[in-house]
C-alpha cells in the first residue's frame, strides 16, 4: 500500500517538462494561428492569380514563385473548387 501511495505521489507531482509544456502552450497556439493566417493568404493569392491569368500561372509557375511543390498547388486548387 505504501509503495502504491509513493508511486501516486511521484506521478502526481509537477514534473519540469509538464510545467515547460504549460508555459509553451500559449506560444504554440499563437504560432498555429499565424501559420493558419499565412496559409489562408497563400491560398487566396493562388486563387487570384489563377483567376486573372490561368495560362501564365500554371501549377509549375506558381510552385516556383511560392517555393513549394506542384502537388501542393494542385491540392490547394482542387480543394478550393
Amino acid at each position: 500500500m505504501v509503495a502504491l501511495l509513493a508511486l501516486f505521489v511521484l506521478w502526481a507531482a509537477p514534473i519540469p517538462w509538464r510545467r515547460a509544456r504549460e508555459r509553451c502552450m500559449p506560444r504554440r497556439l499563437e504560432a498555429d494561428a499565424v501559420a493558419a493566417q499565412y496559409r489562408a493568404e497563400r491560398d487566396e493569392l493562388i486563387d487570384r492569380l489563377r483567376a486573372d491569368e490561368p495560362k501564365r500561372w500554371s501549377y509549375t509557375a506558381l510552385a516556383q514563385a511560392l517555393g513549394c511543390s506542384r502537388e501542393l498547388i494542385a491540392q490547394i486548387v482542387r480543394r478550393r473548387r
